[in-house]
């Protein structure tokens, strides 16, 4: 099942809605038990797509590397939090809170 892109070029600098650039990748058990089927956890993992320009061109123009980073490694006592600059690492923390606000997820 899909909610939208995980990747994209997408990017609040060029459609000027930092929500393009942020995502979620759900963790989701379901069990079932005679005959019944049952939610036992719910936990939401917020992302970020980085886009970082390359030494390199494509067709002439400008060439990327995107990686998608799981916000909650780069949280205060994350074990990425100290591997991007501030302002990197502001939109990441921005990221993983209010996609956790927007999800609302209380399980």
């Amino acid at each position: 099942y899909s909610m939208g892109n995980l990747l994209s070029n997408q990017r609040v600098e060029t459609l000027e809605n930092i929500w393009t650039e942020r995502g979620v990748i759900m963790d989701i058990t379901i069990e079932k038990e005679n005959g019944k089927t049952t939610l036992t956890s719910v936990k939401a993992h917020p992302t970020w797509v980085s886009r970082t320009e390359i030494d390199r061109s494509f067709m002439g123009g400008p060439a990327y590397d995107y990686q998608v980073f799981l916000a909650e490694n780069y949280m205060p006592g994350g074990p990425l939090e100290h591997t991007v600059d501030k302002k990197t690492l502001e939109r990441i923390q921005s990221a993983y809170t209010e996609v956790n606000k927007l999800l609302n997820i209380k399980f």
